[in-house]
């Protein structure tokens, strides 16, 4: 998997990510779920044509597959404007936003 041409010239995408960096990838601080959420709707809004796809050999990309076959409503997430959230996608952007935070670094 590797970091999309249109993410890693995007302003906005690194800015997301240095902030995801900042608020301790290690020690997974509550600000991380919030960048990851901010991260994914910056995804589908502005960069549309982004794969959001499992990494190979990932165990958290097949249970978030898993996850977004079988949730139940009641675990659902939602956006600002009331669009559900995919979760195997936003734990694929969770892998793009470990490497935009990374890109260069």
């Amino acid at each position: 998997m590797t970091v999309s041409a249109q993410v890693a010239a995007c302003p906005r995408c690194r800015e997301i990510a240095d902030v995801w960096w900042e608020h301790g990838l290690s020690d997974d601080r509550g600000g991380l779920r919030h960048d990851e959420i901010t991260f994914y709707e910056h995804l589908e809004d502005g960069h549309p044509t982004v794969m959001l796809t499992g990494r190979a050999g990932c165990r958290e990309c097949e249970a978030a597959m898993a996850m977004a076959r079988y949730a139940l409503p009641d675990l659902a997430m939602y956006r600002a404007d009331g669009t559900p959230i995919d979760p195997a996608r936003l734990h694929f952007s969770h892998h793009i936003l470990e490497q935009t935070a990374t890109w260069e670094r």
